[in-house]
């Protein structure tokens, strides 16, 4: 049995809304700065911060989790450098030809994508849940595109 303490399910609620918050904030942050900023000098500050940041509260867990890390590190290290580094570089990479929007656009299309390539590479079937979580990415997406204005999308040719 555990001994640590369920966490109260607001916190879990909290860090759903925050976290889109933040990823939209990112790509406003990116787009307003990278006149400024070269984009891998902006991932890399923006990480090195983060771990600033997180270190103190995350680094109890990390050690005691040491083992585990040891074994998987090349694992862990393949994911990091994909996942958080070539994804964020990108995406300031981005930031210097096109609009905070489009950048935000591409990230609502990622449950997507994690969906279809656990499908593809994994086998994994979605489920009900997923697929209403998916359609609704789909539905926010088209309305951002549209402007929130049904014609743009009927008016649309092939």
């Amino acid at each position: 049995m555990s001994s640590e303490t369920p966490k109260p399910l607001w916190l879990a609620y909290t860090g759903l809304v925050l976290t889109p918050l933040f990823w939209a904030g990112n790509a406003v942050v990116a787009k307003g700065v990278v006149d400024e900023i070269p984009p891998l000098s902006m991932s890399f500050w923006r990480w090195v911060i983060a771990l600033a940041i997180l270190l103190p509260f995350g680094l109890p867990g990390v050690w005691r989790q040491r083992q585990l890390i040891r074994q998987h590190w090349l694992s862990i290290l393949a994911l990091a450098t994909f996942s958080v580094g070539a994804f964020n570089s990108l995406l300031y990479f981005a930031a210097v030809t096109t609009t905070a929007t489009n950048i935000a656009l591409i990230n609502a299309t990622i449950p997507i994508m994690v969906a279809l390539l656990a499908w593809i590479l994994l086998g994994d079937r979605t489920r009900p849940v997923q697929a209403l979580g998916i359609a609704l990415a789909v539905l926010g997406i088209l309305a951002v595109v549209a402007r929130g204005d049904l014609s743009v999308l009927t008016s649309l040719q092939a």
